[in-house]
């Protein structure tokens, strides 16, 4: 069975002669169904764009981006989660959930039966009148997962989606997205530039590194269920900052 989604050979690049800057040159990633897959890489290094790329947003220089997703109705084929949830203040809960729903043509009872469904799934069924302002960051976030999860997407992008998070809130919602894997078998794509992160959460880490970006690896993950800080973790986890700091240190060169 062919992989949900994967990258052949692309390459990003803005502007035009001197003024050209590459952003991505030959990366190569795939995903297949119902894996989780960890993109690695430092902040500014071009892990959000190569999801616009996947997402079709930013179409690339060179390569081709290919998604294995049939078209249903009343569903989207992707739904990306932010690293700020981006709601809308003037709608309370529900009606944020509801957002991702309009325009895919369901009857108002169905989508109220969506939303109902996705505020239980991440637990947040009891804030659902309630507005933006009133929540927490993390259940702020949780209202942004719900409303991907409410448009049933075959493929769930997260974008860094606990970044802003504190160390507590973090973990736990790190744990629920994991229960949350266990119940939907979606297939996840998540971007984080935290190595202890993604090899808790991930089945695969690809890392993304350089400038411009290369896939400079792809690490396998201990087998499930992981712990954190768990010794099987601890030599993976320096193979990738070895990998890192190699990359940077050859760039800092040529620069």
């Amino acid at each position: 069975m062919a992989p949900i989604a994967q990258l052949r050979g692309v390459a990003l690049a803005y502007g035009e002669g001197a003024g050209r800057t590459r952003i991505l040159e030959n990366c190569d990633l795939s995903i297949e169904r119902g894996e989780f897959v960890a993109l690695l890489g430092p902040s500014g290094v071009g892990k959000s764009t190569l999801l616009r790329v996947l997402m079709g947003l930013a179409p690339p220089s060179a390569g081709e981006a290919l998604v294995d997703i049939p078209d249903r109705p009343g569903r989207r084929r992707m739904a990306l989660v932010f690293q700020d949830a981006k709601l809308l203040p003037w709608r309370r809960v529900a009606g944020n959930v509801a957002f991702g729903l309009e325009g895919l043509g369901l009857a108002r009872r169905e989508i109220e039966a969506r939303v109902a469904a996705a505020l239980d799934l991440v637990g947040l069924s009891p804030q659902a009148r309630r507005y933006p302002h009133q929540l927490s960051g993390g259940q702020r976030q949780r209202v942004g997962l719900a409303r991907a999860l409410a448009v049933e997407p075959d493929l769930l992008l997260m974008d860094e989606p606990f970044g802003a998070l504190d160390a507590i809130t973090r973990a736990d919602l790190q744990d629920e997205l994991l229960r949350l894997r266990e119940a939907t078998h979606k297939s996840i794509l998540f971007v984080t530039h935290d190595i202890d992160e993604a090899i808790y959460l991930a089945d695969r880490v690809i890392v993304l590194a350089g400038a411009p970006a290369r896939v400079q690896g792809t690490f396998e993950t201990p087998t499930a269920p992981r712990k954190r800080a768990d010794p099987r973790s601890w030599g993976l986890a320096e193979e990738i900052r070895a990998a890192l700091e190699c990359v940077s240190e050859i760039v800092d060169f040529e620069i």
